[in-house]
């Protein structure tokens, strides 16, 4: 026995080429069979019949495209801050 050092390239494991975005890869489950993470058509009836209240009532706040969202929202997470790599 002795020491050896292990590495691992996982750049070159995995094909990013032919990668899957997420909901790619959501669509393509299901149309294979895989429901696991799909919502069944109950649970989507439930939500909307314990969100359509909230929708209904609940101010919306406008926000330009792009933006971190609006005011309201940043003063509710002040003095914390949305940690976004490619804003600096």
């Amino acid at each position: 026995m002795s020491t050896a050092e292990m590495v691992l390239g996982c750049a070159d494991s995995f094909n990013t080429m032919h990668a899957l975005e997420g909901y790619e890869r959501l669509l393509l489950d299901g149309m294979l069979g895989d429901q696991s993470l799909l919502t069944r058509s109950d649970g989507v009836e439930r939500l909307c019949e314990a969100s359509t209240p909230l929708l209904e009532t609940a101010p919306v706040d406008l926000y330009a495209p792009g933006s971190l969202g609006p005011d309201s929202v940043r003063r509710l997470i002040a003095p914390h801050h949305w940690s976004l790599p490619h804003r600096r």
